[in-house]
């Protein structure tokens, strides 16, 4: 029976954690020292069920997020504005980005600091503005961009009793935005009065976007606090307190990965203690009297549990090439580990939360200078790239004392696509326009520093990469800027294209920084996904 009892509390105490909590809430511990970095851990490994629901949870999905409908009363005297905005839906939630947290698990308080990249939002407007001494007013779809909007978010919880078990629920969350960049656009601006109007009101609207951010942004602050209270509520009220926030105690049951670290401490008898076995488990022995035959069925049924766990718990995927620190050409193992991964990085891999990386998604490029006689000033957005895993490594220097991996890649072809909004002086005219950029680079060079350090975490040791240190040599490169000035002639059109190309360099060069930034960013985060999953001995043993 006690055999039974260490197989049945092993295998779900390992393998299932809690048969009630799902897989995807990852667990923290109370008494971590870490708590707050393990809280930031458990929301990066919730972001993609967040992004597309849980409804077994009833929480809805984020991607698209509905908004209430926003009033406006008021504004400056100059541009006086009455607006009632609706069917509010708002992209980009999802791709969050956490500055910082802070628990304060005695207190039930957490305070949080994340970036928005880039929030996309589309709904339908009713406006009446009266600028100087004329009134204007029209209704349609109203589009627009926030980015790089920082949120400042107080969440403070109390416990309540329920069927004799203590649950967290949240008070509505006080939230704060620091404002970014706003970009607005209201179709079917007074259509009724004619194209040139048109026009000059949406470049007041342009001119003013700040302050109509301000005067909307307490009526969103308290729309965003209502949905993320009611999302993290719908957590908190499902699972007792002590299930989300367990107290680690003496007979807990500990497993890190598979069967070489499991703990069972003090589930036999309370004389027991606990004895390291050549397999690397546990294993239960008692200061008294035991038989031979008691021993052995324990170390069977530990053994078979050990099995089980490994199903379960899984071990390094075949994707994923092992090299030893000792190997004397260690720099071509790793090479090679990258060959046979790069398949698997090109089409994601679901299991281990890395995205593919075709196509490559980054954040919003914003470039505001360029030289007198071809001067920028660009948004760009939603921006993909194709070609990223058609890399070519051409030098790898490591240093694993240093935790130091030195790259240097070649890109033969990367051709990329998205949506612009630009601002361009050339010579002594002024030109602006929106639509679709695509362009491709050649036979670029790129140099990439990776510096690790170990962590440790729940007694193992784990390789934690720094932001990488990337930086573009230029080759070729080709940009297309279609729709240009179409409300202009197609002649403007081809010039100013003509113009863009022959100073493609120059535009890339000037976007380089930004382009360096946030591939570093997307790099890095797809090394520690991996080596948050696998400890630094597994990645690189002894032998």
């Amino acid at each position: 029976m006690k055999s039974l009892l260490i197989f049945v509390l092993g295998f779900l105490g390992c393998g299932l954690v809690d048969a009630n909590i799902p897989s995807y809430i990852k667990l923290c511990k109370r008494t971590d020292p870490n708590v707050s970095q393990c809280l930031r851990e458990s929301i990066e490994y919730l972001r993609p069920k967040l992004k597309e629901g849980i409804p077994e949870l009833n929480v809805p999905s984020l991607e698209p997020l509905p908004l209430n409908e926003i009033r406006l009363n008021s504004g400056p005297n100059q541009a006086r504005i009455n607006a009632n905005i609706s069917n509010l839906l708002v992209h980009g939630p999802t791709t969050f980005k956490i500055n910082d947290l802070k628990a304060d698990l005695k207190r039930t308080r957490f305070l949080t600091q994340f970036t928005i990249p880039t929030l996309y939002f589309e709904g339908n407007y009713e406006l009446d503005m009266n600028v100087l001494f004329i009134k204007y007013q029209g209704r349609g779809p109203i589009n627009g961009t926030f980015t790089n909007y920082v949120f400042n978010c107080l969440m403070k919880a109390d416990k309540v009793e329920r069927n004799n078990k203590t649950y967290l629920h949240f008070r509505k969350f006080t939230l704060t935005l620091q404002t970014g960049k706003s970009q607005l656009f209201l179709g079917n601006l007074f259509s009724d009065n004619g194209e040139v109007l048109a026009r000059a009101s949406q470049d007041l609207i342009e001119q003013n976007t700040d302050v109509l951010i301000d005067e909307i942004k307490p009526t969103l602050e308290q729309g965003l606090a209502e949905k993320f209270t009611k999302i993290a509520n719908s957590i908190m009220d499902r699972y007792p307190y002590d299930e989300l926030f367990p107290q680690k105690e003496k007979n807990d049951i500990v497993c890190i990965q598979g069967c070489t670290i499991i703990k069972l401490v003090k589930l036999v008898d309370a004389g027991g203690l606990t004895r390291q076995n050549s397999l690397g488990v546990d294993a239960v022995t008692n200061t008294d009297q035991i038989t031979r035959k008691s021993s052995t069925d324990k170390m069977k049924t530990l053994v078979v549990a050990c099995f089980l766990l490994g199903t379960v718990l899984g071990e390094i995927p075949s994707y994923i090439k092992i090299c030893s620190k000792n190997n004397p050409d260690l720099a071509k193992c790793i090479i090679n580990s990258v060959e046979t991964l790069r398949p698997k990085l090109k089409a994601g891999i679901p299991e281990i939360n890395v995205p593919a990386v075709e196509p490559l998604f980054l954040d919003a490029i914003t470039l505001n200078s360029g030289p007198n006689q071809a001067k920028i000033d660009a948004n760009i957005t939603n921006v993909k790239v194709h070609g990223a895993s058609a890399f070519e490594i051409m030098d790898l220097r490591v240093n694993l004392k240093k935790n130091k991996f030195i790259f240097r890649v070649k890109l033969p072809k990367i051709d990329f696509e998205g949506d612009y909004d630009i601002d361009m002086n050339i010579l002594v005219l002024k030109y602006k326009g929106q639509g679709i950029i695509t362009g491709n680079f050649t036979d670029y060079i790129c140099d990439c520093t990776m510096n690790g350090r170990i962590e440790e975490k729940n007694g193992e040791k784990h390789l934690k990469f720094g932001k990488f240190n990337i930086q573009l040599y230029l080759g070729k490169s080709t940009i297309h800027l279609d729709n240009l000035f179409s409300d202009n002639t197609s002649t403007l059109s081809r010039a100013t294209n003509e113009v863009v190309r022959e100073n493609a360099n120059l535009f890339v060069e000037e976007i380089k920084p930004v382009l360096e930034d946030s591939l570093a960013e997307k790099f890095s985060d797809i090394a520690n996904i991996i080596t948050s999953r696998f400890t630094y001995d597994e990645l690189f043993p002894e032998k």
